[in-house]
Formats: C-alpha cells, sequence, structure tokens
C-alpha cells in the first residue's frame, strides 16, 4: 500500500478516516488533516450550500450537517448516541445517515439509486447517482421531510 502522507510503500498500514498511512506520525499527520478539515465544514453554516447540488456537493453537505448536529448535542444525547449507537458520534458515519434519510425523500427525477437489502443494508451500500444537478429547495425541502434539519 502506499501511503496518504509520504508516498512510501509499505505493507503495513494504519486505515484512517481520510487515507492509509505508513506509521503513526503518517497517521497522525492525516488526522490533523481530517481535523482542519472538519474545523472548517464546523465554521460553516448550514444554510451555506450551492444553488443546485451535484453529488459532491451533496457529500460535502451532509458530513457538514453531521458535524453541526454532533457540536450542537449536549451531554446526555452523546451518552445515549454512545449507549445505542455509538459510530453515530461518528461525523462520516452519521452523515451516511443523513444521506440515506434526505434521499428517500428526493424525486426520482433528480435520484436514481441502489437500494441495499437485508444483512448487507448495516454496510450503507446503496449506491447513488444525480441525474441531474439538485436544486437547493429540493433537497431543503427532502431534509425537512427526512427530518434531518428545521
Amino acid at each position: 500500500m502506499k501511503c496518504e502522507v509520504c508516498s512510501q510503500e509499505s505493507d503495513k498500514g494504519f486505515l484512517c478516516a481520510n487515507g492509509i498511512a505508513c506509521s503513526e506520525d503518517c497517521a497522525q499527520i492525516l488526522h490533523g488533516r481530517l481535523d482542519v478539515e472538519y474545523a472548517k465544514l464546523k465554521a460553516e453554516p448550514i444554510v451555506e450550500m450551492p444553488e443546485a447540488f451535484t453529488v459532491g456537493d451533496f457529500e460535502r453537505w451532509t458530513l457538514k450537517v453531521s458535524l453541526h448536529i454532533l457540536e450542537g448535542c449536549t451531554a446526555a444525547t452523546r451518552k445515549k448516541l454512545s449507549d445505542n449507537n455509538p459510530m453515530m458520534l461518528m461525523p462520516d458515519q452519521l452523515a451516511l445517515e443523513i444521506k440515506d434519510r434526505i434521499l428517500k425523500h428526493i424525486p426520482h427525477q433528480y435520484v436514481s439509486s441502489a437500494e441495499t437489502r437485508g444483512h448487507m443494508r448495516i454496510f450503507h451500500g446503496g449506491e447513488y447517482m444525480f441525474r441531474q444537478p439538485v436544486p437547493q429547495e429540493v433537497v431543503v425541502k427532502a431534509a425537512k421531510e427526512a427530518q434531518v434539519i428545521q
């Protein structure tokens, strides 16, 4: 495998949320990069979004929403999440859940998806694509219907 930080080939690796590192030092650098990206997203208001969403825009926005939700959680809510589903305390995992909920409310003229069923469902393996850019008002309406935002 090739390290995301130093580009060194290595037989051992550390899997990080934003790539693969060859050593603990490189893993720390990757985590630091992720912290910087998360801080940038948290600094942006949720209402700051494109007029029309591409898949990349939607992925970025759902991650931003997840970061804002986690930032606003009370200690009691965090404890409940930790007890019931600790993965939801990870911004990328919460973003998957948010994305899944919103996509169900976006009209089919904009999105096509391959929904997974049965035991595969726990892996969020459903794929989706936008047939055309999705207008902001459609995404906001879907997010409200999915009870992701108010």
